[in-house]
């Protein structure tokens, strides 16, 4: 049985990565980044936690406000490591990810919290994870075919021209029956 127990299934000796040297590899890998060495969030330097969720490295104030939104948090230390958390971690940082969920980012708009002001980090933390103000959005597709398409013609800019002639309107209830927006009508 091991020292895993009767109901814990044996650890292989080849998924865990020894704690203290991956938290040394993490440490290297956060000074080789220079984003890495302050807080994602508060810019804090010296993080000493890792979000698993999107891969950044923040400060312990930050961590426990990523905690409350319920996201993975790990001590760069004090964690065991898997190879594939390190590979994660090592493909991500907060370089990356400043990248994807800070892409449209207007700190005039919405300034940095100091780690302080829990608050406004809680704030900033919701905005840029939660509801993704920020996330830089997907390449739509040339392949893709817009729903619109269908109904008008497309201009060689990208602009909708006036309705095809042979469109199919039935889809479309009429005018005067949709009457105003209402957001809490059932779609």
């Amino acid at each position: 049985i091991g020292a895993q127990g009767p109901h814990e299934p044996a650890m292989s000796k080849t998924s865990l990565i020894a704690g203290k040297n991956t938290g040394k590899q993490l440490s290297a890998l956060q000074s080789r980044v220079p984003e890495n060495n302050s807080c994602l969030v508060c810019q804090v330097q010296a993080p000493a936690y890792i979000c698993m969720d999107f891969k950044t490295f923040v400060c312990q104030s930050c961590a426990d406000i990523h905690r409350e939104f319920g996201h993975k948090i790990s001590s760069i230390m004090h964690s065991d490591w898997s190879s594939e958390d390190y590979t994660a971690i090592e493909k991500g940082g907060n370089r990356r990810a400043a990248a994807h969920w800070l892409a449209f980012y207007n700190p005039e708009d919405f300034p940095r919290p100091a780690s302080s002001d829990k608050e406004s980090a809680k704030a900033f933390i919701r905005k840029a994870f939660v509801i993704k103000c920020w996330q830089k959005q997907p390449k739509a597709s040339r392949s893709r075919r817009s729903a619109c398409r269908n109904i008008f013609s497309v201009g060689e800019d990208g602009g909708a021209q006036m309705p095809v002639e042979d469109a199919n309107w039935a889809h479309f209830p009429p005018v005067d029956e949709v009457g105003p927006f209402d957001p809490s009508a059932p779609a």
